[in-house]
């Protein structure tokens, strides 16, 4: 029995060190399915009822207001990097 068991071995030509790395990446690729996963669930629970914070944030950053202070802020920003006074002061 041991000499079938030894010539399966010399067979599949087991390599410690490529087992080792076989492993680590196999554990890397659980741990990185496991991350999709978990970001998968996240999302479903920012989409899932009436006030679902992706739907919240689409209609905020689509309202008018919010794209007139972000022009202010972007033409603000463009007069102090040309040495212009800072529009707040």
């Amino acid at each position: 029995m041991l000499d079938w068991q030894t010539k399966e071995l010399r067979t599949l030509a087991f390599d410690p060190v490529r087992w080792q790395d076989d492993n680590q990446e196999h554990r890397r690729l659980a741990h990185a399915a496991s991350l999709l996963e978990g970001a998968g669930v996240a999302l479903a629970l920012l989409d899932e009822n009436e006030a679902a914070a992706t739907s919240q944030l689409d209609e905020a950053s689509s309202a008018p207001e919010v794209h007139h202070r972000i022009r202010c802020d972007l033409e603000g920003a463009s007069r102090v990097d040309r040495g212009g006074a800072h529009p707040d002061r």
